[in-house]
């Protein structure tokens, strides 16, 4: 990580097509040290300066002071109510940040603990034709009744994932429709890693 503070950052032509999320919403201070590595990565291994909409707790906004006007002014700084648990954080990234960005044809979603290392993520991404591409979890997970109801599978960790938001909007829409996410959805998700 600390090799990926000795890339300088160079501005570069701006694009759309693609975004960054990061979210911060725990309930302690910001300590932009803790952070920088993947904000910086998300800038130098990018092929655009795109956007990197960055949530975080309307209640800890202190530490970033040193992050405004930074990397060609593409950090937009989006607050929202604390996520103070697991669950908390899940809900939001399910249920309301497809909803909170501007259109965008990928996303790129990273945490302090997940980040990008290289170049040529575009590319890899989307030649696969790929609607979600995460690390998985070793082991199946407990489905909590809130959550969504799948048979016993290894889900995609989507801490640090690509997705494209026109089909989690799609996912979203067809969830609701079929009763939200307490609603048994067969065939949404499937073990073809193509289809998330």
């Amino acid at each position: 990580a600390a090799d990926t503070l000795s890339v300088p950052y160079e501005p570069k032509p701006k694009s759309n097509d693609w975004c960054g999320i990061y979210v911060f919403g725990d309930d302690k201070p910001f300590v932009l040290s803790e952070h920088i590595h993947a904000i910086h990565a998300f800038f130098v291994h990018s092929q655009y300066d795109y956007p990197l909409y960055f949530f975080i707790n309307q209640y800890r906004t202190e530490g970033i002071k040193d992050l405004i006007g930074k990397y060609n002014n593409n950090i937009k700084f989006i607050l929202i109510p604390p996520l103070l648990t697991s669950f908390e954080y899940n809900y939001f990234m399910i249920n309301k940040v497809w909803y909170l960005l501007p259109e965008h044809e990928f996303v790129v979603t990273q945490q302090f603990d997940g980040h990008l290392l290289k170049n040529g993520y575009e590319q890899a991404f989307e030649d696969g034709e790929y609607d979600f591409a995460g690390a998985s979890w070793k082991e199946p997970i407990a489905i909590h009744e809130t959550s969504f109801i799948f048979p016993q599978t290894r889900m995609c960790n989507g801490g640090f994932s690509f997705r494209r938001p026109s089909k989690m909007l799609e996912i979203l829409d067809c969830v609701n429709r079929k009763g939200g996410q307490t609603a048994v959805v067969k065939g949404l998700f499937i073990n073809d890693e193509k289809r998330f």
